[in-house]
């Protein structure tokens, strides 16, 4: 998938985004069906030895560097999705 970015040049000059090869989840593409993306996301966490924190930062990083409006607006769906999912936990401390 080939994505418009955004870059912002401050002061120091250097990029903030850095969005090459590993950045989208393997598989996702904007135009697939909801379905199709899901089943992309989960091979990607597999992929990932079942980490899903790095499937969300792919997630988010698709959404916030695309200047496509509808490519954010999945990204974010499916983010929403994956925190939804119970086989994709985060570990964290119970509070007592």
């Amino acid at each position: 998938m080939k994505a418009k970015v955004r870059v912002s040049l401050g002061r120091s000059g250097k990029k903030w985004a850095r969005f090459g090869p590993g950045s989208v989840p393997s598989g996702w593409k904007k135009a697939a069906a909801p379905r199709t993306r899901h089943e992309a996301i989960r091979k990607d966490v597999a992929k990932e030895g079942g980490q899903c924190l790095r499937t969300f930062r792919k997630l988010l990083q698709v959404a916030n560097v695309t200047t496509d409006r509808p490519t954010e607006k999945k990204a974010r769906a499916d983010y929403r999705w994956l925190k939804k999912q119970a086989w994709c936990r985060l570990k964290t401390k119970k509070i007592k």
